[in-house]
């Protein structure tokens, strides 16, 4: 008999071999419990995950391109006024408190600086435009 007919046999005699049903049901209850733990450990892991996301957006400060300097932005709260009939662009000086507003972190910390305000005909600011000397 050579070792394939001998793997033959043994494959056909362990066929009808079944572990009794005690031992069968402890190892089927042993999976649900292993699964049901694998599950409680990913929905944990995707709630810390999603509460580090959370922490995440409301502390991240965007950095501003140099789109910043080209581009008008909004200011807050001007986007509930009626749209003006008539816009002007006045060259102003704000405290260098309104550069960290916006996300801008300025190299040497001046007490003033030039921006670019769009006024419109009521006189109430609606977008500012920040000179790029601030960020040097």
């Amino acid at each position: 008999m050579n070792l394939d007919d001998a793997l033959n046999e043994s494959r056909l005699v362990h066929r009808r071999i079944e572990a009794p049903a005690f031992l069968e049901a402890r190892l089927r209850a042993a999976a649900v419990k292993r699964s049901n733990t694998h599950r409680i450990r990913w929905i944990s892991l995707a709630g810390a995950a999603a509460a580090a996301l959370l922490i995440f957006a409301m502390l991240w400060r965007p950095v501003h391109s140099p789109a910043l300097y080209d581009d008008f932005i909004p200011v807050p709260g001007s986007e509930s006024l009626p749209a003006p009939m008539a816009t002007s662009v006045l060259r102003v000086e704000l405290p260098a408190s309104t550069l960290q507003q916006y996300g801008i972190e300025a190299a040497a910390q001046p007490e003033f600086v030039k921006a670019d305000l769009l006024v419109g005909d009521d006189g109430l600011a609606r977008a500012v435009r920040f000179n790029r000397e601030n960020s040097q």
